[in-house]
């Protein structure tokens, strides 16, 4: 076997969660296209089985080596997971899926906390409220999976609202 053959079979094992979310897919796809909402209460529930729930417990088991970031992608992935199911099933065969909209706000709200808690944290970091603040605030960010480039961009807008915020001070101070 060829050195290219032998990486590409290291990372599908390590990441065999997209072939495994493909073949996924392709399976509800058919399934919808060979059904024509004939059965549209069994096809609603499949559908938002495989996306809201095998599909992130799927990911959750391939990447559960990463801890937390994989649980705060999992519950992305299941919120993003109802919002296509949402789109997928016609307005008229929706039955199930209205009675659990209030699923995918809440996992939109933990996944907001997450974020507002990294941007305090980066806040805090960049005011030198404390010393472990710059420590936290990574930590905070390497839980969650939050790119650099967002650090970066959230870095930048903290140290700039801090300078809106020291200005306003001196300005209303004298």
């Amino acid at each position: 076997m060829s050195t290219k053959t032998n990486d590409t079979l290291r990372f599908l094992r390590a990441n065999w969660f997209f072939p495994a979310a493909a073949i996924a897919l392709l399976m509800n796809s058919t399934t919808v296209y060979l059904d024509q909402w004939s059965s549209p209460e069994l096809l609603e529930a499949g559908l938002l089985f495989d996306f809201a729930i095998l599909l992130p417990v799927l990911y959750l088991i391939c990447y559960w080596s990463k801890g937390k970031r994989s649980v705060v992608r999992a519950i992305a992935l299941a919120c993003l997971g109802i919002w296509a199911v949402g789109h997928v099933v016609p307005d008229q065969n929706q039955s199930l899926l209205n009675n659990l909209q209030f699923v995918r706000y809440i996992g939109l709200g933990v996944l907001v906390l997450l974020q507002v808690k990294l941007i305090v944290a980066i806040f805090r970091a960049m005011s030198g409220a404390s010393a472990s603040a710059e420590h936290e605030a990574s930590r905070l960010a390497d839980e969650t999976g939050t790119p650099p480039w967002v650090r970066k961009l959230l870095a930048w807008e903290a140290a700039a609202w801090i300078k809106v915020w020291r200005f306003v001070r001196k300005a209303f101070r004298s």
